[in-house]
């Protein structure tokens, strides 16, 4: 069940590239053309998806040390249930991408890709084009965040792997999972 949730959290970050790519000029990998979309919606979708990878991921690490994040679209969220030894690979891995600390790139995960108002960032009520709220430059550019989500991606997998023995039966059953 892991590595299902693992391999969903990929498949959100390829998608957000893919609708990130698919919106910058020149993009050789998927050139730009029209969708019936404005492309600021696009690029929010982007941001989107690329926010639930990230919370994705701190579930999967979560569950791996044992503990049950709430359901909340916060990535800080299932970060506070890490167990000790996760949030000090994960702080160091933060850091080595440029981030101050974690704190930091949490703030700007919840802010700016699992907001509460991120179904209106898609699609703005009045019908109109969405403003772009996603930052793509530098640390907070969709490369280097593809980057760290992989890094992090790497380290679940890992841990996944490291406690297979644990994530073997369903509980209470003989089914594997």
């Amino acid at each position: 069940m892991l590595k299902l949730d693992w391999g969903d959290a990929q498949i959100w970050m390829e998608i957000a590239e893919m609708l990130y790519l698919h919106n910058v000029k020149n993009s050789k990998e998927f050139p730009h053309k029209l969708t019936g979309y404005p492309r600021g919606n696009e690029l929010n979708v982007s941001a989107v998806c690329a926010g639930y990878a990230f919370e994705l991921i701190f579930k999967v690490l979560a569950k791996v040390g044992n503990n049950q994040p709430k359901s909340k679209h916060d990535s800080s969220a299932a970060y506070k249930h890490l167990a000790p030894e996760d949030k000090v690979r994960v702080d160091r891995i933060i850091v080595n991408h440029g981030w101050s600390n974690s704190t930091e790139f949490l703030e700007y995960l919840d802010k700016n890709f699992c907001h509460g108002d991120r179904k209106y960032w898609m699609r703005p009520p009045s019908g109109g084009k969405a403003k772009v709220v996603f930052n793509f430059g530098g640390r907070k550019g969709m490369d280097a965040l593809k980057k760290l989500h992989k890094e992090l991606s790497e380290l679940a997998i890992k841990r996944i792997n490291e406690n297979q023995e644990v994530f073997e039966y369903w509980p209470g059953t003989d089914q594997h999972i």
